[in-house]
C-alpha cells in the first residue's frame, strides 16, 4: 500500500510538471490584419482589435495583434481566446457630407467610403442629406457620420433631413427622385 501512494504522488509529480511545461509552451494566436495571423510571444494571452462600429468602420489608432489594449483606450478592444480579433465581415458604399456655407449647401467632392456588416442587406446602405428645399439655416441639419448612414430621428421627423439607400444616393443628382421616394414613403408610414 506504501508503495502504491509513492508510485501514485511521483505520477502526480511528473503529471503537474508536464503540465506547467505545457502550460509555459502555449502561445495564443491572433489576427493581424484581415487576413493574417500571428503566433504571439510567450506569456502574451490577449488579442487586440480596433473597435468596428457601423457605418464608419474600424478606427485608424489601433492596429489588430497581440497583447492587450492600452488601459484607457475605448477605441480598442482585446480578448483571450485563439484568433479571437478577427475582423468583422463588411462591404462598403459611398455617401456625400454635405456642408452650408455662404447661404449654400454643397456635398463634398468626393464621397466617403462608408461601412456595414457584409451580411446585411443591400436597402443598409443608407446616406443622409438636408433637405435642401426647406432647411435655410445650417443648424437645421446635422451630417451624420460624413453621410453615412441615417439622419438623426428628430431632424428626419422634423423634415430637415433626409435619407435614400445605395451607393452615392445623396449627391445632387441623384437627389430629387431618391429624396422624393424617401419622403413619400416617409410621409405613408406616418400617415
Amino acid at each position: 500500500l506504501l508503495y502504491t501512494i509513492k508510485f501514485e504522488l511521483h505520477i502526480m509529480k511528473f503529471l503537474m510538471v508536464l503540465s506547467a511545461l505545457l502550460g509555459a509552451t502555449y502561445s495564443l494566436s491572433c489576427h493581424t490584419d484581415s487576413t493574417t495571423t500571428q503566433t504571439c510571444s510567450q506569456g502574451i494571452n490577449k488579442c487586440k482589435a480596433p473597435v468596428w462600429t457601423l457605418y464608419t468602420g474600424y478606427v485608424d489608432s489601433v492596429a489588430f495583434g497581440c497583447g492587450d489594449c492600452t488601459f484607457g483606450n475605448r477605441n480598442c478592444v482585446d480578448c483571450t481566446a485563439e484568433n479571437c480579433n478577427a475582423p468583422v465581415a463588411s462591404t462598403t458604399y459611398r455617401c456625400y457630407e454635405w456642408t452650408y456655407a455662404a447661404d449654400t449647401w454643397t456635398h463634398s467632392e468626393d464621397a466617403y467610403t462608408c461601412h456595414i456588416g457584409a451580411d446585411a442587406n443591400s436597402d443598409e446602405k443608407i446616406c443622409n442629406a438636408p433637405d435642401r428645399d426647406v432647411t435655410p439655416e445650417a443648424d437645421d441639419y446635422t451630417a451624420q457620420l460624413k453621410g453615412c448612414g441615417p439622419c438623426l430621428s428628430a431632424q428626419r421627423t422634423a423634415g430637415n433631413c433626409l435619407e435614400c439607400v445605395g451607393d452615392m444616393c445623396n449627391g445632387s443628382t441623384a437627389l430629387s427622385a431618391s429624396f422624393l421616394l424617401a419622403a413619400l414613403l416617409t410621409a405613408f408610414y406616418m400617415a
